[in-house]
């Protein structure tokens, strides 16, 4: 699928950004979010903290990536974001993370039946994007 069939695809999903459809379910949202978090602590060796305590947003979960695996911590720092939309996750700030690494967190997220969508899909990075601004990745990721 070519980027902008995908970026059209993705839009359709909640134009009107809403918090979440109707169908979502948060607790089992959340245990699958936890299960991936101890997939990732298994594979990496490492803590995965996860702040399931995301409100007034269009994701539930977010997952930091360990400044050990990733490097120091910054402003904008990566973490994997699940969307209350059609499973769907993204790592913020990827371009911080090397290939191999973030190919394996893409393999975890798709083997937990996550759909992984590179952030180039959102066109600027996380680091400079405009924040709030009701774009795709506000719609699907962002606080709103």
């Amino acid at each position: 699928m070519d980027l902008l069939a995908l970026q059209n695809e993705l839009a359709a999903i909640n134009p009107s950004l809403e918090e979440c459809p109707p169908e979502f379910q948060y607790h089992s949202a959340a245990l699958r979010a936890k299960d991936l978090c101890a997939d990732l602590e298994r594979a990496f060796n490492e803590p995965f903290p996860l702040d399931l305590g995301i409100q007034d947003a269009t994701f539930h979960a977010s997952i930091l990536i360990p400044p050990a695996l990733s490097g120091p911590k910054t402003a904008s720092h990566p973490s994997i974001r699940l969307s209350n939309f059609q499973r769907l996750a993204v790592i913020t700030a990827e371009e911080q993370l090397r290939p191999d690494l973030r190919q394996a967190i893409a393999q975890a997220l798709m083997r937990r039946g996550y759909r992984y969508l590179p952030f180039s899909v959102f066109g600027d990075s996380f680091a400079t994007r405009e924040r709030h601004n009701g774009d795709l990745f506000n719609q699907l990721f962002d606080y709103v």
